[in-house]
Parts: C-alpha cells; sequence; structure tokens
C-alpha cells in the first residue's frame, strides 16, 4: 500500500510543524518583554512628556530603555552614554503616575553598546498607572527608540 500525500495534507502538516516551531522558539528567545514607546525621538535640555499607555507596572523587573546609533555608544564599563571622544552622559527621566507623583528612572545597566536601561529602585507602585514620561539631557541626542521592558526572574537563564 502506498501512502500519498495530498496538497491537503501537506498544507496541514506545514501549519503545524510551522505553528509548533514558532512557539518554541518565542519560548526559548529573549525573556524581556519590550513595548516601544516612541521611535526617532529629540532629546533635548528641555523637559519634553512623552503621552503613554505602554507602562505598565508587570513581572519581576521593568526598565526603561533608550537606543541610539553612533556616534553615541556605550563602552564595556561605562555607566553611561558616551558622545565620541566626549564626555559621558545620562539623561534625566522621571515616571509620572495619574497623581502627578514623579519617579525618577536613573541609570540602571546597558544590554549591548547601543542599549541603555533606566529604571526605578525598590520598583514601582503596581496599583497605578503611568501615563506619562518626561526626559531630557544637558547634552541633547536623538534617541533610536524609547522602549518600556518588563521580565519575569524565572525566565532568565
Amino acid at each position: 500500500m502506498r501512502f500519498l500525500i495530498t496538497p491537503q495534507l501537506a498544507l496541514v502538516l506545514i501549519v503545524f510543524f510551522g505553528g509548533f516551531f514558532g512557539v518554541l522558539a518565542c519560548r526559548v528567545g529573549s525573556p524581556y518583554r519590550d513595548a516601544i514607546v516612541e521611535r526617532n525621538f529629540a532629546v533635548t535640555s528641555e523637559w519634553k512628556e512623552i503621552a503613554t499607555e505602554k507602562v505598565k507596572v508587570v513581572g519581576d523587573n521593568q526598565f526603561l530603555s533608550i537606543t541610539f546609533d553612533e556616534p553615541l555608544y556605550a563602552a564595556y564599563g561605562d555607566d553611561g552614554i558616551r558622545i565620541e571622544n566626549g564626555p559621558l552622559f545620562n539623561p534625566d527621566i522621571l515616571l509620572m503616575d495619574e497623581d502627578g507623583t514623579k519617579y525618577p528612572l536613573p541609570y540602571q545597566g546597558k544590554l549591548g553598546n547601543q542599549r541603555m536601561n533606566y529604571g526605578f529602585k525598590p520598583g514601582l507602585p503596581r496599583n497605578k498607572s503611568f501615563p506619562k514620561i518626561l526626559i531630557r539631557s544637558d547634552f541633547p541626542f536623538e534617541a533610536k527608540s524609547i522602549i518600556w521592558t518588563h521580565y519575569y526572574f524565572k525566565d532568565i537563564k
């Protein structure tokens, strides 16, 4: 007896295995859950307000990331952004809750040499919403993206 694969069976197999491996790839991927808040944002010396619904206090840790392109970089051991042949700096970042309370987000670390992380310690209140981000810098620069990230400790391997 001969077993024939019909076009319909082939399609079912492709969908099944594609979905299976797609889910598997997501599970073993990055533990970080990112929500892009802004793209191509000019950070200036004046306070700028970003209205957002993407800041959610979920997971075990949360932080705001700023990505940027050269000539800005964050070398190993640097605790801030460096301008080529220039000073080390960090923008001033405040998260504002619905009551107007402001939470500073100081430098927390980095992911690679062009993504800096800023977070509130010991943690943000979970019973609040945070509809605004305020940002400024003594050294104006172009942020490629501003990202709100959270993760669960159990996902970090």
